[in-house]
């Protein structure tokens, strides 16, 4: 008679890819499914400023199909508070073209009308 059989441990499981991450980060926290949230939320808990960018992205994605562009001066400047580069650079780009993203996040024209905007 043989003995129980030994169960194999899972494989450690590979880090996504900056794509998939990507992904994780710029959809809506509702299409994610559940293995996506735990892979973003073990993502940022192991490193915090993408936690920190994490709040930034889905702040400006409300903000802006939400229609809240009064906020958005607001928005920069807690983006400016944290040690993010990228979005710093992101935030000076914004402040070169500030009349046509605040109308667009108002309602004011629509989507594309005036180049990027």
């Amino acid at each position: 008679m043989r003995g129980p059989t030994a169960v194999s441990p899972a494989p450690p499981r590979l880090p996504p890819t900056v794509r998939q991450a990507t992904g994780w980060f710029l959809r809506n926290p509702a299409s994610l499914h559940d293995d996506e949230h735990h892979q973003l939320n073990a993502l940022t808990t192991a490193c915090p400023p993408l936690a920190d960018l994490r709040e930034h992205v889905r702040a400006f994605a409300d903000m802006m199909l939400n229609l809240r562009g009064h906020q958005l001066d607001r928005w920069m400047a807690a983006v400016e508070a944290d040690d993010l580069p990228e979005l710093h650079s992101f935030v000076a780009g914004l402040r070169r073209e500030p009349p046509r993203l605040r109308w667009r996040a108002q309602g004011l024209i629509p989507a594309g009308s005036l180049g990027w905007c």
